[in-house]
């Protein structure tokens, strides 16, 4: 599914008028040129914590990877069942792919509740269709053959789950800061707008005052990994090709 470029999206946080930042589609392809090593590696030269997601958070199926900036949305636990869907500003709430744009990653905090299936192909498919090329769930996916039936979606979890979700969960307000698990401290806050790294290893949140810092770091390291890399394959001199790229 792609945006259909006729009908712009009008959620709030388009990033069109942050001229400190190349556009989001711009910024989304460069960091889907790295890894999240090299953003670990970046950070570390800069002596900038990596804000880290607990590993358990981990892509649907492997290969899959994904960049952007964040959407934030988040729930809690209802303490009434089923949950009323009718009453304002609750019914908007509930509306999260009008905020999604071109270059933007959903990232979902479901509350803590770790049964139920938090985010299924059907919402996807809205989110996918507006922009985004994949979510962050700190709980579970539902309907996880129905995320692989989307092309360029790429959804990370901790699980998989059936059950809905829906009838335990009082959606909040989307795209305000939220508390997603961390790995090396217990909670990670994200901002709208923060950059969302994903791949097979993880998935890292850089503030937003650090994203073009990082990038250029991380971009440097990049450009010296991959010669090195050839070049340890290729069964050339360890020392020698230390010695040229400064990479091992």
């Amino acid at each position: 599914m792609m945006n259909d470029p006729a009908k712009p999206p009008t959620g709030p946080l388009v990033q069109t008028e942050d001229k400190t930042l190349p556009p989001p589609l711009e910024l989304q392809q460069r960091y889907l040129d790295l890894q999240t090593a090299d953003v670990n590696g970046a950070l570390s030269v800069m002596k900038e914590e990596t804000q880290m997601l607990d590993l358990h958070i981990k892509p649907l199926r492997r290969g899959m990877r994904c960049a952007g900036l964040a959407v934030t949305w988040h729930a809690v636990l209802a303490n009434h069942d089923p949950v009323p869907r009718t009453q304002e500003p609750y019914s908007r709430w509930v509306k999260v792919w009008e905020h999604i744009y071109p270059g933007s990653i959903l990232v979902y905090q479901p509350g803590g509740e770790m049964s139920s299936g938090h985010l299924g192909n059907l919402y996807s498919n809205m989110v996918h269709s507006r922009g985004a090329m994949g979510a962050i769930v700190d709980g579970n996916v539902r309907d996880s053959d129905g995320h692989e039936r989307i092309s360029g979606w790429n959804p990370f979890s901790r699980g998989a789950s059936p059950l809905e979700a829906a009838p335990h969960l009082k959606w909040m307000e989307p795209n305000v800061p939220i508390l997603m698990s961390g790995e090396l401290r217990r909670y990670i806050a994200v901002n709208p707008g923060d950059m969302v790294m994903a791949d097979g290893d993880g998935v890292i949140i850089v503030p937003r005052k650090l994203i073009m810092p990082v990038l250029l770091k991380a971009e440097e390291i990049r450009n010296k990994e991959k010669p090195a890399e050839k070049a340890y394959a290729a069964g050339e001199n360890p020392d020698d090709v230390m010695k040229k790229y400064g990479a091992a």
